[in-house]
């Protein structure tokens, strides 16, 4: 009688166990499944936000087909060709034959007050702090109204006739060059030379005059 009370005894022990271990065995399978939900959750959404954001930069011009500061390359934000570029105070400009932003890649640069002339090449990368860009055609015209250009980069034949001009030094550090394109590269200089009193220069149809601390006098 004993035994049987014992077994007895023993089932109705082991009962309430089981169903606890059941319930126990519920809730962590839940749990674990639920938490793995919310990691796959967050792995897929983070990086495609990030893949929009990353490709949000683009160039475009202004209403009257003017560009402004930034980094272009030739042939896909601009089109090869010539522009003027007006600076909004003091400008920089650098055109690159590649976007490493290594020393070595730099073709030149400049910078300078009022305006500027640059042929761009397809391929090319050109830079610009502190100015607006124009297509050459487009461009804003030059005004002569008190017979006199302040210093600056002019074609001859387009924003002046060719001819003899007076160049007037305003500072210490005068500067002028003529030149037989707008590449800004070497090969293109026909002369310059730095000023410090008033010079005299002759230039012809299809060249460039660039004037930096001095002013050209006009009907000389």
């Amino acid at each position: 009688m004993k035994r049987a009370c014992e077994k007895s005894i023993s089932k109705l022990n082991l009962l309430p166990v089981i169903m606890v271990f059941v319930i126990a065995l519920i809730s962590v399978s839940g749990c674990s499944s639920k938490g793995t939900s919310n990691s796959d959750s967050t792995a897929t959404i983070e990086p495609t936000e990030t893949q929009v954001i990353e490709n949000t930069e683009t160039h475009t011009s202004n209403a009257d087909g003017s560009y402004g500061s930034g980094t272009y390359k030739i042939g896909t934000d601009l089109p090869a060709g010539e522009y003027v570029v007006v600076a909004d105070g003091y400008c920089y400009m650098e055109v690159s034959k590649d976007n490493t932003g290594s020393i070595d890649s730099v073709i030149w640069n400049s910078s300078f007050y009022n305006r500027s002339i640059v042929t761009l090449e397809k391929g090319q990368y050109f830079e610009v702090s502190g100015g607006t860009i124009y297509p050459f055609s487009t461009a804003p015209k030059i005004s002569k109204t008190g017979g006199e250009l302040p210093e600056g980069m002019y074609k001859v034949g387009v924003d002046l006739p060719a001819g003899q001009y007076k160049v007037c030094v305003d500072s210490d550090c005068g500067f002028i060059q003529v030149s037989r394109d707008s590449s800004h590269t070497d090969s293109s200089i026909i002369s310059n030379e730095d000023l410090d009193k008033d010079k005299y220069v002759t230039v012809s149809k299809g060249q460039y005059l660039t004037v930096s601390g001095g002013h050209i006098i006009l009907n000389n």
